[in-house]
């Protein structure tokens, strides 16, 4: 005798252990749960890279105010530098 996915002599469980009359309903049972599991671990997965992209964003913020206080030093040091030489 060959048993399906979810089935035991007593009956037919889906993956959390409720009883179902039918392989068929606790096969279809196993695939909503199975649906449910996949949708939390992409939604943690976006999570992640959502905050991944915000601390990359921050530090390109960062970033690109340093290189604005970079490019207004030089052009002040280029302006000290046009003054002397005159």
């Amino acid at each position: 005798m060959w048993l399906l996915a979810g089935e035991n002599i007593m009956g037919h469980y889906d993956l959390y252990g409720n009883s179902y009359r039918t392989a068929l309903e606790a096969m279809n049972a196993e695939m909503a749960q199975c649906a449910a599991i996949d949708a939390g671990i992409t939604e943690r997965e976006m999570e992640r890279q959502q905050t991944e992209l915000n601390v990359l964003r921050s530090d390109n913020y960062y970033l690109g105010q340093k290189v604005a206080e970079l490019e207004e030093t030089i052009k002040m040091l280029e302006e000290k530098l046009n003054a002397l030489s005159t």
